[in-house]
């Protein structure tokens, strides 16, 4: 009865006779958060329990959570994201082994973006946004958007440019009618057809398990699909010498990257892909010089990977692939498991990288990081649910309802500017991004219709 229970609490009835280790990195968490419900603990702790899921998990993870709270189990909840901190009665932060600010979440993040931002964390959505508008300091999100309906009226309808660029240039990747299935019942991709132009970033979203992980390893020619072909750099994967010259193009960061660590020093870990292709050593110690400065770590190089810091570790493997110097770079959930720090810094390093013409494919559970992309595509189970701009996919209101219901959503941006049309606030146009919400917002009170 209890695993009954747990395994329909976290939406996995259907996977009860699955084998655990063909299931996407975020249904293992599912079934290890599960596997701890089924126990009835007086005292749950839980370390990054939302770090893998996509939106729809995570909120029922905090559901989940809510409701055990209610009950009167007591909860510790280690987290990387504020917005969940903002759920708990307390919050306590660690710095370096000690308790560096402890209370209310509105008294931990009124000490001001600075001391925040001090602590590797970064400040919730609401009070980042309060900041920037000079409004009192809020965490409550329902709360500012009120207090930002009280002090501006509707601007003009802002026309909304939904067109893709048409500037033209060579796809590096090709997906052409691709089906592929784990056997003769798991059906993981079916007709999935798009291409990826040169120097472009292009996000990938889906909930968990609905093909990411699987269509990325296809990119990769670490696998052949089943029907339709792959073609990277005109490199078709079907066959086995296609999939080999896939390989020398392409750079794949896997969910957890720093499981590949093994060698003694962050320099030799770093410098094993180059040394392996039998360059010259001066080639090699620069490529790991370059990778080592782009990712933050050059002053670690001569640590253990194993000394450094969760995220830390995710950069080091990152540089070693980087020193491979690939001219297309897959990443499955770059940013999963990582601190605000981490995630600041290797957003930061993937723009670099794009703005030197790395093309980018990445697997994401954030809508924010898709946002920033120059294409998205969502995925719904094993087919291409909206493929296009971030605008074509997350403005019109008839997608958002559809993404709502497949588990994903959109930017939080987006999502406050819709609150404020609610609120009667219109002419914000579609704000993907922090910077364009302020942007709109500033430009209300600069044509002076504060009230």
């Amino acid at each position: 009865e209890r695993v009954a229970r747990e395994l329909h609490r976290v939406a996995l009835t259907g996977y009860a006779h699955a084998d655990p280790s063909r299931l996407s990195g975020g249904q293992k968490q599912r079934v290890a958060i599960a596997g701890a419900l089924a126990m009835e603990p007086e005292i749950l702790v839980l370390d990054e329990p939302s770090s893998l899921l996509d939106v729809r998990g995570r909120a029922s993870v905090l559901r989940i959570m809510e409701r055990l709270h209610a009950s009167g189990t007591t909860l510790v909840h280690v987290t990387h994201y504020m917005e969940e901190a903002l759920l708990a009665d307390r919050v306590v932060v660690l710095d370096h082994g000690r308790v560096a600010r402890e209370g209310t979440p509105e008294e931990v993040f009124s000490t001001g973006r600075d001391t925040i931002l001090d602590l590797g964390l970064e400040m919730p959505f609401a009070a980042r946004l309060s900041q920037r508008l000079d409004m009192p300091l809020t965490c409550d999100e329902e709360r500012l958007a009120n207090a930002v309906a009280a002090s501006f009226t509707s601007l003009p309808r802002a026309e909304k440019d939904l067109r893709a660029s048409s500037s033209h240039v060579m796809p590096v990747a090709q997906v052409e009618h691709v089906s592929f299935a784990y056997g003769p019942r798991v059906n993981v991709l079916d007709d999935i057809s798009f291409s990826v132009d040169e120097g472009s970033s292009t996000a990938i979203v889906g909930q968990t398990g609905s093909g990411k992980s699987t269509l990325l390893r296809l990119l990769c020619g670490l696998q052949a699909p089943d029907t339709g072909r792959v073609l990277v750099y005109g490199n078709d994967s079907s066959t086995r010498r296609g999939r080999k010259a896939v390989r020398a193009h392409v750079g794949y960061v896997m969910q957890h990257p720093e499981r590949q660590l093994f060698a003694e020093t962050v320099e030799k870990d770093v410098a094993f892909g180059p040394a392996n292709l039998r360059l010259p050593k001066d080639e090699v110690a620069r490529r790991v010089d370059a990778a080592l400065e782009l990712v933050g770590l050059a002053e670690k190089r001569l640590n253990s990977p194993f000394e450094l810091s969760g995220g830390q570790r995710r950069l080091c493997a990152l540089a070693g692939i980087l020193a491979m110097e690939p001219r297309l770079l897959v990443l499955d959930e770059p940013t999963a498991g990582l601190d605000p720090h981490g995630r600041a810094l290797l957003r930061e390093v993937l723009a670099r990288l794009s703005s030197g013409g790395v093309t980018l494919i990445q697997v994401t559970h954030s809508m924010e990081d898709a946002a920033r992309a120059d294409h998205v595509i969502v995925l719904d189970q094993s087919r291409i649910l909206l493929a296009g701009t971030p605008a074509e996919v997350f403005a019109p209101a008839g997608n958002e309802e559809l993404l709502s219901k497949i588990g994903l959503g959109i930017p939080r941006s987006l999502a406050f500017a819709r609150a404020l049309e609610a609120r009667g606030i219109l002419g914000l146009g579609d704000p993907l991004t922090t910077d364009e919400l302020l942007a709109a917002l500033v430009k209300g009170g600069d044509r002076g219709v504060s009230a």
